[in-house]
């Protein structure tokens, strides 16, 4: 996956969360290792905290297509930052 082209990350909200329903993972070492390919975490991250970080980026933005861009740029961010991520503060708001 090329982190830099966000368009090739999710098409749309439903087709996030078709493709592991069963996708339950522990975020934090997750993040913590280096065992863990790019695509496998962002899909475990977006199947866990969409919601909330489109309703926090909706909250503060006009249009929803904009809300789901900044979204989706969040969790690419995450996952090019997942190295430093050290488990001092609460996955979720290490994304907001």
């Amino acid at each position: 996956m090329n982190l830099t082209s966000i368009d090739e990350v999710f098409y749309s909200e439903n087709d996030m969360f078709q493709k592991h329903d069963e996708l339950s993972p522990d975020l934090v070492w997750m993040l913590q290792s280096d065992q863990v390919d790019d695509d496998t975490l962002i899909e475990a991250l977006v199947h866990k905290y969409y919601p909330r970080v489109y309703n926090r980026a909706l909250s503060r933005l006009t249009y929803p297509e904009e809300a789901h861009r900044t979204a989706q740029e969040a969790f690419v961010q995450a996952v090019i930052e997942s190295p430093a991520y050290r488990g001092a503060v609460p996955v979720i708001e290490w994304l907001e």
